[in-house]
């Protein structure tokens, strides 16, 4: 990897010579909550996806 200066700042430039290598970014939790176990991920992903007060979870 070389740098380069971009508005006064070092900016990381990749060659293309180095290995990726992908950080495990687990959590340390006890799996899903109550209100989630069991559920489809199709349920999951939108109570995510929504604003409080749009749609009232558990769904099924």
């Amino acid at each position: 990897m070389t740098e380069r200066m971009r508005d006064g700042e070092s900016v990381p430039q990749h060659t293309g010579d180095e290995r990726f290598e992908l950080v495990d970014a687990g959590a340390d939790g006890h799996g899903l909550g109550p209100a989630f176990r069991g559920a489809r991920w199709a349920d999951i992903r939108d109570a995510v996806h929504t604003r409080p007060g749009d749609a009232d979870f558990p769904t099924g």
